[in-house]
């Protein structure tokens, strides 16, 4: 089984996101910003979200054919709005990090492989700050998938 591809991640973590976006007061996709496009600059009066997504090294455990890998990063969402509008950059935020991205949460992969919620370094949220007039949050995700590390000869 391939190890599967930042995108693959990218869009489980979204899934988790997406399905839960309405209940937390999150911007619907329309007003957000994906990783793989141009950022989007806030309007007055509305929420606007930014996704961003890091990996770093994979660790090999084990002997290289039929060991396993491990792969890190973070999933990142900047939630902004106009500093004056009265909107919270902060709750739906802080609603996601505590009830639907808590440590230890499996989301599926596909191929029987799961993106996992950290424990060790569990999901932070920076912010408020507020910067030419706006007032902007984010929401750091880190994530690892534990897969078997197949070398086809």
């Amino acid at each position: 089984m391939p190890l599967p591809t930042d995108k693959s991640i990218v869009l489980a973590l979204r899934s988790r996101v997406d399905l839960y976006a309405a209940a937390v007061g999150f911007p619907p996709p329309a007003q957000r910003a994906y990783w793989n496009e141009k950022p989007l600059r806030p309007q007055p009066g509305t929420r606007w979200a930014a996704e961003s997504f890091t990996n770093e090294p994979a660790d090999l455990n084990g002997p290289r054919d039929g060991g396993t890998v491990t792969l890190r990063g973070n999933y990142i969402w900047t939630l902004s709005a106009g500093a004056g509008d009265g909107l919270s950059v902060h709750d739906p935020l802080d609603l996601l990090k505590a009830t639907y991205f808590t440590p230890g949460t499996s989301i599926p992969l596909g191929g029987g492989m799961f993106v996992r919620v950290r424990g060790d370094r569990a999901p932070w949220i920076d912010g408020p700050r507020n910067v030419e007039g706006w007032s902007s949050a984010a929401l750091t995700i880190p994530w690892y998938v534990l897969a078997l590390n197949d070398v086809v000869p």
